[in-house]
């Protein structure tokens, strides 16, 4: 949904999911309530992502929610597509602390950053999820390293740094180049970009 941009095809499959296995199927403290309510608030479904962190919190006792990453990006990226960006850094920067996963909300941070109008605290947000990280960093870059690379090499762009926009959209390509087809516009994009400020550089 993220890399995709098919929020459409992605609620299809989540509703069909949950039709096949309703939650109420699966022991409260094994749902994935607060994985689905950042599905629907991603997707534009602030209502149905709303009712389901309701569920979490009313079921998942405090002390468990707060050892798990989860909890913390289902509230920012509700809060964010509910216009604060505010709240939603304030839970993505609390998620650092989480047991479950303390690297996983960098991108998330970066985001939710740019939205409040703070673009230094974005940079160095997204520096982070491109950057070394602790043991949970191999499971946060399957979704946070690639934009968190391409968003870098915008930014510098933007900022006039050819050398380390160059360095972020190099990475970015060298983990997109086999990408699947329907990622491939962003490959491409980036090619572009780079061709060109490689010739401003020289």
């Amino acid at each position: 949904m993220v890399y995709r941009g098919d929020s459409a095809g992605a609620l299809r499959i989540l509703d069909s999911a949950l039709a096949r296995l309703p939650l109420d199927s699966v022991s409260p403290l094994d749902r994935p309530g607060a994985q689905l309510a950042s599905a629907y608030a991603v997707a534009g479904r602030q209502a149905r992502a709303r009712r389901l962190l309701a569920e979490y919190e009313a079921r998942v006792p405090e002390g468990i929610r707060r050892g798990r990453w989860e909890w913390y990006r289902a509230k920012g990226w509700l809060a964010l597509h509910e216009g604060r960006p505010g709240e939603a850094v304030t839970a993505f920067v609390q998620g650092r602390r989480a047991e479950s996963c303390s690297d996983c909300g960098a991108y998330d941070e970066g985001v939710a950053y740019e939205r409040a109008g703070k673009p230094d605290s974005a940079l160095a947000a997204y520096e982070r999820a491109a950057g070394r990280g602790t043991t949970w960093k191999t499971l946060a870059d399957q979704w946070n390293l690639a934009p968190s690379l391409k968003r870098l090499g915008e930014l510098y762009e933007a900022r006039g740094d050819r050398r380390r926009a160059l360095e972020n959209y190099g990475r970015f390509l060298e983990l997109w180049k086999k990408a699947d087809p329907e990622l491939q516009p962003a490959v491409r994009e980036v090619r572009e970009r780079m061709g060109t400020l490689a010739g401003e550089v020289k």
